[in-house]
């Protein structure tokens, strides 16, 4: 829902940053995606490259979305504004869809409601991976 708080985890900038997991906070800013895209929403928890793939979970740990992109700050800066954390997400009731409509099943698990940051953070080392791809 609007203004929920969320946190970002994933691998951002690997070769700066390191290769262990980072999780930022947030909070869910637009109920939709660039151009009014409803299978989106917008979200405040810094990212960075590298960001796109990962959990995005409400304080619980619950997944809410996916990350998938960044709004460009060189375009903005070109339109006279300055962007800080316009992020988006695919919603996780759409990436639900996309794995059945694949024939695969998730495995069950019960809605969390545990917000203990620490036992949150500690689920998500053991969910959010990061998959490296050479050429």
């Amino acid at each position: 829902w609007l203004g929920e708080a969320v946190m970002a985890a994933g691998y951002p900038l690997m070769e700066v940053l390191g290769g262990d997991l980072k999780v930022t906070t947030g909070n869910i800013s637009g109920l939709t995606g660039g151009m009014g895209d409803v299978s989106r929403f917008q979200f405040t928890a810094p990212i960075g490259s590298g960001s796109s793939g990962g959990a995005i979970i409400d304080e619980a740990g619950n997944l809410i979305g996916i990350t998938s992109a960044s709004l460009a700050h060189q375009n903005m800066r070109d339109r006279g504004s300055i962007s800080e954390n316009v992020n988006f997400g695919v919603k996780a009731s759409l990436v639900f869809e996309m794995v059945a409509a694949a024939g695969r099943q998730l495995p069950q698990t019960a809605i969390q409601s545990d917000t203990d940051r620490r036992e949150v953070t500690n689920r998500l080392r053991d969910s959010v991976v990061s998959i490296m791809v050479s050429c």
